[in-house]
């Protein structure tokens, strides 16, 4: 029993935290055991302590888990477990709100099984919440910025809004838009202000094309097409004038466009109107104080212009002229030109005309065609008749159609014409007699030709110039060439006569015009004549030519002949002079050393002379001491001076430059021929040798004036004439006492005429002679010559000056027997001597044994090759001219050797010119020295390149 009632009070609990309300305590009925009425009076108790539950409740339901409980029985132990349960579930509450779901409870049954579902979904929930509240931050954010969109576009329509009302209530014009499909429009104020409307009664459609002027076709058709959807819309832009409500009408400019849906079918059409009325009328009136500006400009145009104008109107009366008018046809107003205008023209016209009658129909065509130009003849007052041109135009003159004519005398133009004329046919008469071919062709066919070109060649208008080419292709090639070059100067061309005759012609040939057709002139020059003297003149050159190869081949083969033997006797009577002699025998030796050098000297006279005239000679440019090359030029005079017991005089002048550039060679050759000259022909007193400065350039070149003065027998002017001309001599009888081959001044005129200078002779019978000459030569920028000695020395005895290259002497002047030391160690040294002649070989070899050398000899090239590969040799002295292989050769192929590179060689020949000279040192050679042999040269030259020889080995 006790425990049903337990059971009861706990549902009764259980309803009470539920929060249901307790039912009222039954009616218990009385017990009779002692058992049920225990457990009555519990229930009973039960409900008494109701009021205590509730209160307990409450505090619960507070979270207040910690009130004391006063309640007996069994319900008060219920109750305090489920107040130790509460103050857990509490505890466990917290650890979920701060994320702990893992929280179970395990009591109280279906309470258990509830709490626990609901921490379950609370947790779910939690999860989906927090994922809720992201979307709903992100979507409030979206939000928040939509809104400030939404208000930033708000506030700029707003703007807009505000801006157009202000534009559209500013700008005067009326602003339109309607519907195409429902001619529904709406119009601004300005709009219904334009049409004279009222709100009220404006009409749905104001239907425009009706309302334009009538003048308008063309926009009244473009509103009617475009509104009632006869076009396509279309952006438009229309002036015309308009009708409005009252009936006036009005300028307007009326611009539309169409806007489209979204399918891009047009469905409105907006636009503006603005009222230009007042615009019309400014322009109009500008206008017309622009027309009347542009009358008044014409009038005072028209009165001062020098043509000659005047006017008609519809009547064809003449109403006005200018002055030009008045003075050309000695009128004195315009009254009286349009009075008497009929008596300025003759009764009738060249053509035959009746004056009146054709001007009167000119006027007339003129009005129908607005502008006739013809000529016509016009009389002057005085009777004069001129020729004039007329222009017709028909124009306004105020709000009148008139028509103005321009009269311009062509006196002066027929006369030109006349003279051109004129000029017409003197061209024509000299083209129709010129002995010259002229022709015109359009694409290579002849379209006018001259009658000597017709007769010439035979070729007519018509016919095609190719075909009268020698050479057809030759002909395309040229009028091709003459396309890219617009002209052709002097071309040879071989042409052929109809007959097939060839010609040789020079042909001129230009890009021209042939009424309005581009067209060729070509111009032909008959050259067979000249062509054929111009062959026989070169046949003749070639043969002079080969006539002058032949010479100087002959003269050279002759040097080098004669020199052999000279060689031979001048090297012997050295080699003689150094034994002893008697005085008889010195003399002969001395006589005959003499006479071989004349003999040489003659023999390089025709040498020069040949170069001279073959062009081979020419002038070499080096530095060198001015004072010393003219000392070295006396010096080989100063024995014949001294044999005749003259005096000879020098003087340089101060000014002179120390070094100078050019041909010292050639210049001590002048030096010596004039010197040598004034020698032969004076035979007592002196001889006179100056220098001096006469012209001075920029400083760069330097003019010297040379004179050779002697006071021998003199000449006529009849010899000064001859005297420089070829195998020319002052005295030429068959009793002359002065020998010579009369080379000896021409050689001289040759040399200074190529060193740019002049030569000239001053003389007088029985008072001597004087020769001048001058040359232009280059003052060097640096130079390391020093001059010796000081200007302006005198006497008879010309010290002597050694040239530190006696190598480079020209052979014209061999030096007098000079003792020349030959050091051991050059001497001790080998020489091989090539030469195939036995005498040079002879006359050589005594020579260099005369200074203790040691000799082998070769009789060629070859041989030379093979001796030189067995034995050292210091030097080789090489002839050029030699059987099997000659000199050249030879050198070449021993500069082929490594062995031999340095080993120095020297050309020792009796080729004695410039071009013998340089090929021998293009072969290789270190020198050419040429026969007869000096021996002075001759020593220097192996002591110099032997010399060298060594040192270099020593380096």
């Amino acid at each position: 029993m006790t425990d049903i009632f337990d059971k009861k009070a706990i549902d009764i609990i259980q309803q009470v935290l539920a929060g249901r309300s307790v039912p009222a305590p039954p009616e218990m009925p009385e017990s009779t055991d002692e058992e049920s009425a225990a457990a009555i009076k519990a229930y009973l108790q039960l409900f008494s302590d109701l009021a205590q539950i509730r209160e307990l409740m409450k505090q619960f339901a507070n979270g207040d888990f910690d009130g004391s409980i006063s309640i007996r029985g069994s319900v008060a132990g219920y109750l305090k477990t489920l107040q130790a349960h509460l103050r857990h579930l509490s505890w466990q509450v917290e650890q979920i709100a701060a994320g702990d779901f893992s929280q179970r409870v395990d009591f109280m049954g279906d309470f258990s099984r509830s709490f626990n579902s609901m921490v379950e979904q609370l947790k779910m929930s939690l999860t989906e919440l927090k994922e809720r509240e992201a979307r709903l931050i992100a979507l409030n954010e979206n939000l928040e910025v939509e809104i400030r969109q939404r208000k930033t576009a708000e506030a700029s329509l707003l703007a807009s809004e505000q801006r157009f009302n202000l534009a559209v209530q500013c700008s005067g014009d009326g602003i339109w838009d309607v519907n195409l499909e429902t001619k529904e429009a709406w119009y601004s104020d300005r709009f219904i202000e334009l049409f004279n409307f009222t709100p009220d009664d404006l009409p749905r459609d104001l239907r425009w094309d009706l309302r334009v002027h009538p003048d308008h076709k063309d926009e009244i058709a473009l509103l009617r097409g475009i509104f009632g959807h006869e076009i396509t819309p279309q952006t438009f832009k229309v002036e015309c004038r308009m009708k409005n409500h009252s009936g006036n009408y009005l300028w307007v400019r009326v611009r539309g466009m169409p806007v489209a849906d979204d399918s891009g079918m047009p469905r409105r059409m907006i636009g503006v109107m603005t009222d230009i009325s007042s615009q019309k009328e400014l322009e109009k009136a500008l206008a017309i104080r622009e027309r009347q500006k542009a009358d008044e400009h014409l009038q005072n145009m028209i009165k001062v212009t020098p043509f000659c104008c005047h006017f008609w109107n519809k009547q064809l009366e003449n109403i006005d002229c200018n002055l030009a008018t008045e003075k050309l046809f000695g009128v004195e107003s315009s009254s009286e030109f349009a009075e008497r205008f009929h008596e300025l023209s003759p009764e009738r016209q060249p053509d035959g005309s009746v004056s009146i009658d054709a001007f009167r129909n000119k006027l007339s065509e003129t009005f129908r065609k607005g502008e006739t130009v013809f000529e016509w003849q016009h009389r002057k007052t005085d009777g004069e008749l001129i020729p004039t041109i007329v222009t017709l135009a028909c124009i306004k003159r105020g709000e009148q159609d008139a028509v103005i004519g321009f009269t311009q005398d062509i006196s002066e133009l027929k006369k030109a014409q006349d003279a051109l004329e004129k000029e017409r046919l003197l061209l024509l008469n000299v083209l129709n007699t010129s002995p010259v071919s002229m022709a015109i062709l359009v694409d290579g066919v002849v379209r006018f030709v001259t009658p000597f070109m017709r007769n010439f060649l035979g070729i007519d208008i018509g016919e095609s110039i190719l075909a009268f080419f020698q050479s057809q292709s030759y002909g395309e090639r040229l009028m091709s060439e003459l396309f890219n070059k617009e002209t052709i100067h002097w071309r040879s061309v071989s042409m052929k006569t109809k007959s097939g005759e060839r010609k040789e012609m020079q042909a001129n040939m230009f890009q021209t015009w042939f009424y309005d057709e581009d067209a060729v002139m070509v111009w032909l020059i008959d050259v067979t004549k000249v062509r054929k003297t111009e062959a026989e003149l070169k046949k003749a050159r070639d043969t002079a030519e080969e006539l002058a190869r032949v010479k100087t081949n002959f003269l050279a083969n002759m040097s080098h002949e004669i020199r052999t033997p000279i060689n031979a006797i001048l090297g012997l009577m050295h080699v003689v002079q150094q034994t002893e002699l008697t005085s008889v025998q010195q003399n002969y030796i001395v006589t005959t050393e003499d006479s071989a050098k004349a003999l040489l000297q003659i023999v390089n006279d025709i040498l020069d002379f040949s170069d001279i005239e073959t062009g081979k000679l020419v002038i070499g440019s080096e530095a060198f001491a001015v004072r010393r090359a003219v000392e070295e030029a006396i010096a080989s005079i100063v024995p014949a001076i001294e044999a005749k017991n003259l005096t000879l005089t020098f003087n340089i002048d101060l000014n002179v430059p120390e070094v100078l550039v050019g041909d010292q060679r050639r210049l001590k050759q002048v030096i010596v021929n004039l010197m040598s000259n004034a020698v032969k022909f004076t035979t007592e007193g002196s001889i006179n040798i100056s220098v001096q400065l006469e012209d001075e350039t920029n400083g760069d070149e330097v003019t010297l004036l040379f004179s050779v003065r002697d006071t021998g027998v003199g000449m006529t002017e009849k010899q000064i004439n001859q005297i420089f001309s070829p195998f020319t001599q002052a005295d030429s009888s068959t009793t002359r006492k002065y020998g010579g081959t009369g080379l000896g001044l021409t050689l001289c005129k040759n040399l200074v005429d190529m060193m740019d200078g002049t030569i000239w002779c001053e003389s007088e019978v029985g008072k001597g002679a004087a020769f001048f000459f001058t040359v232009v030569m280059t003052v060097p920028k640096q130079t390391g010559v020093k001059e010796k000695g000081a200007a302006g020395k005198t006497g008879t005895g010309v010290e002597e000056t050694a040239n530190a290259e006696q190598s480079e002497q020209d052979a014209n002047q061999p030096q007098q027997p000079t003792e020349i030391e030959i050091p051991e160690n050059i001497r001790s040294l080998p020489i091989l001597l090539t030469d195939d002649n036995k005498i040079n070989q002879l006359v050589a070899t005594q020579l260099l044994k005369l200074k203790g050398f040691s000799v082998d000899v070769a009789n060629n090239g070859k041989e030379a090759i093979e001796k030189i590969q067995s034995k050292n040799y210091g030097i080789i002295l090489m002839d050029i001219q030699m059987p099997e292989m000659d000199g050249l050769q030879a050198a070449k192929l021993i500069r082929q050797d490594e062995r031999f590179v340095n080993l120095p060689i020297i050309a020792m020949t009796a080729h004695a010119s410039e071009t013998d000279k340089e090929k021998s040192l293009a072969a290789g050679m270190n020198d050419h020295i040429t026969k007869p042999i000096d021996p002075v040269i001759l020593y220097k030259s192996i002591i110099k390149w032997v010399s060298a020889t060594i040192a270099s080995r020593l380096e």
